[in-house]
């Protein structure tokens, strides 16, 4: 007879106070964005590239260090582009669980340049691993 390992099956969302929140952590995105770009005097379009990479990766570690339940899942896109009067627009279409799942923007816009940062924040239900 084989012998099966069960995860917890019981626990279907998230605790409330794990929960993630898009407004308790904009004000983190906005910080993280003048850290990296608010000291830039020209534009400079391999750096931008740089910056926006940096810029999503650290977001993403910050996320991760929330200690937010484990089964989240985050993605997360940022966009440095110069800035000479043009207009920018973004659309994005998802299917999600309106109870666990959530997303959330921020962009950040200087003399020279505008920074576009969206994360989606999705929640992975358990599974049963079998042998």
């Amino acid at each position: 007879m084989k012998s099966r390992k069960e995860k917890n099956t019981y626990k279907l969302r998230p605790a409330l106070k794990d929960k993630f929140r898009p407004s308790e952590f904009r004000p983190r995105i906005d910080e993280i964005c003048r850290e990296k770009l608010d000291d830039l005097v020209t534009f400079d379009n391999t750096l931008a590239q740089e910056l926006g990479q940096e810029i999503a990766t650290e977001i993403k570690q910050e996320l991760k260090d929330l200690g937010k339940d484990p089964n989240y899942r985050f993605c997360v896109s940022s966009i440095v582009g110069e800035k000479k009067g043009q207009g920018v627009q973004a659309g994005t279409n998802c299917a999600w669980d309106l109870d666990t799942d959530s997303c959330t923007s921020h962009c950040y816009s200087s003399e020279i340049l505008f920074c576009f940062v969206l994360i989606f924040t999705t929640y992975r239900y358990p599974t049963m691993d079998k042998e």
